[in-house]
């Protein structure tokens, strides 16, 4: 007689599976930004903060604040390669990837939950704002975040202060990653 599968093997393998896909992407993410040439966005941003002109950047479009701060912080650790000029955007890949393994965490169907990740993961678009220096890899990892503590205040009894000012947080974030991103948190 063939052992049994106990409940207990099914979310470990699962689980595996999970990080493998991730840990794959996430050498992807590494790959592709360290590998693509500067973009002329990420030049501009770049030179803005080269010559130190912040007035600049509070009404330019093409610089986003929290992106520019780190990438000023990671030009004078690494120097001017490309890939480190990305270092935040590329370091907030796999913190999206588990916010969206919490948010998808209501999905009780294994098999239909692994889709979604992979559905929403293996999206060549996302995986390039992971690998460019441009916000919208922060922005959306705070943004899953973001989420993940509205469902969890929207779910509880009674109204947690902590959980909101969490939220709060996280949309502050959300917008300082890349200003576009004003749209989604007002709809919050």
């Amino acid at each position: 007689m063939l052992p049994q599968k106990t409940d207990r093997e099914t979310p470990f393998f699962i689980t595996v599976i999970y990080l493998l896909l991730t840990t794959g992407l996430f050498v992807f993410v590494i790959l592709h930004a360290f590998r693509m040439d500067i973009t002329h966005d990420e030049a501009f941003s770049f030179y803005l903060e080269k010559i130190n002109y912040f007035k600049a950047m509070t009404g330019t479009a093409n610089t986003h604040w929290l992106n520019s701060f780190f990438m000023k912080i990671f030009n004078l650790i690494f120097g001017d390669k490309p890939g480190w000029l990305r270092l935040q955007s590329i370091l907030a890949f796999p913190f999206f990837a588990l916010g969206f393994y919490t948010l998808s965490s209501p999905i009780k169907n294994q098999l239909l939950r692994l889709s979604l990740y992979c559905l929403v993961l293996f999206n060549p678009y996302l995986l390039d704002f992971f690998s460019l220096a441009r916000g919208y890899g922060m922005a959306l990892a705070f943004q899953v975040w973001m989420v993940v503590f509205l469902v969890k205040a929207i779910v509880a009894i009674k109204f947690i202060y902590k959980t909101w000012l969490t939220i709060f947080l996280l949309a502050a974030l959300s917008i300082a990653s890349n200003l576009s991103f004003l749209y989604s948190v007002l709809g919050v």
